[in-house]
């Protein structure tokens, strides 16, 4: 999420719930975090400064395979959750979200994850 508030939210959230968190402003700074260490999920906002999420998602995919991402927004529309599918996001998150269905979607998302992962 490119507003710190809601940032520090996710990662007090997840790391809560036994997850490890790295955090990006913006998408050259994800880029780089995924240069240097598998990530196993991405959360992201769809609309950032630099680069739309949508853009940043299927630049991600091109070059990572196989990670689950959980597209967020407080703008919701119906074409931009149909545009997060068609890209491979695993869902969308409107805003605002509880704790109870973050931390559930991202269980979820996980799961099925290492259950691809495991099929392969």
């Amino acid at each position: 999420d490119n507003e710190e508030i809601i940032r520090k939210m996710l990662i007090r959230m997840l790391q809560s719930d036994g997850h490890e968190v790295e955090q990006a402003d913006g998408a050259a700074q994800a880029k780089a975090i995924l240069e240097r260490k598998p990530i196993d999920l991405i959360l992201m906002d769809i609309y950032m400064p630099e680069m739309n999420g949508l853009a940043l998602m299927k630049s991600i995919n091109e070059t990572y395979a196989g990670i689950q991402t959980i597209l967020i927004s407080g703008r919701h529309s119906m074409d931009a959750e149909e545009a997060a599918r068609r890209f491979g996001a695993y869902t969308f998150l409107k805003k605002p979200f509880t704790r109870s269905e973050l931390l559930e979607i991202v269980k979820k998302a996980l799961e099925d994850q290492k259950k691809n992962s495991d099929d392969e």
